[in-house]
């Protein structure tokens, strides 16, 4: 919420020079148009903010390998995922926060899009929340660079050998006590809201290296927020729904681990309809 707070104090501080500076405050009835100032430079300065960040990736490298998060990259893609959902227009509801463990822990959910790990990362405890992504969204412009340097890990599922890299460097990251792992092992986004694709198991096999919990959590609607932005509200759902400890899953092996996550997941999402 710290850029949120930036941007709200610059299109009130502007509002009020420009208010000052023409005269306006003289017409008592000008007054109303803060109502529309004040938002159109909250989008301006949110817009600069955003050309900026771009600029500035034209000075950054990518071709290194990130051995561990770095605090102030993700300190900005955190907050500029946070700052998204507002502009955006999305309110968010959730449930079950109380059970997010404190420790290092890997967190589960249904894939349904690029909204999805914002949500997770703005309320998972013991940030960093680092995400385990698909290749592609590195190269994207904007947030490529600022992901790869802020530790976001990518998992290659056409290549085991580059799988099983990134499932060791994710557990290294909750061993090491540097992130929390997020990640959807549906592999990509399932077109049926209800029914998701089939948990792959390797997924899990984090959670097993680093003896952490895993947290098995929930998203409904996200899928909406860019087909409803930024002029109706979406109403997003992120619902925490489990949490095994690693006592609780020790003796149960990856494939059950899956599949008792997604049944939890799919009847949630059915509650949510």
């Amino acid at each position: 919420m710290v850029l949120h707070t930036i941007l709200s104090i610059l299109s009130f501080l502007t509002a009020g020079i420009i208010y000052y500076f023409t005269d306006m405050y003289n017409t008592w009835y000008l007054y109303t148009l803060l109502i529309i100032i004040i938002p159109i430079l909250y989008v301006v300065f949110f817009g600069l903010y955003v050309l900026i960040v771009y600029l500035t990736t034209f000075l950054m490298k990518s071709d290194k390998e990130t051995k561990k998060p770095r605090a102030f990259f993700y300190f900005m893609v955190r907050q500029t995922a946070i700052e998204l959902m507002i502009v955006l227009n999305s309110k968010i509801y959730k449930t079950g926060l109380e059970k997010l463990p404190t420790e290092r822990c890997l967190i589960v959910s249904n894939h349904q899009s690029i909204f999805d790990p914002m949500v997770a990362m703005k309320y998972a405890k013991n940030q960093p929340l680092i995400c385990i992504s698909k290749p592609e969204n590195f190269k994207l412009p904007i947030c490529g660079k600022y992901i790869h340097k802020a530790g976001f890990i990518p998992v290659n599922r056409d290549n085991d050998f580059e799988a099983i890299k990134s499932i060791t460097k994710a557990t290294k990251f909750i061993k090491d006590d540097l992130a929390s792992i997020y990640i959807c092992p549906e592999g990509t986004r399932s077109p049926n809201e209800d029914k998701l694709l089939e948990f792959q198991a390797g997924s899990f096999k984090i959670a097993y290296k680093a003896k952490c919990p895993i947290v098995i959590t929930s998203m409904a609607n996200t899928k909406n927020i860019r087909k409803y932005s930024p002029f109706k509200r979406t109403k997003v759902y992120f619902d925490v729904l489990e949490v095994l400890n690693y006592e609780d899953y020790k003796d149960k092996t990856t494939v059950e681990i899956a599949k008792y996550s997604q049944e939890l997941i799919e009847n949630k999402l059915k509650e949510r309809k």
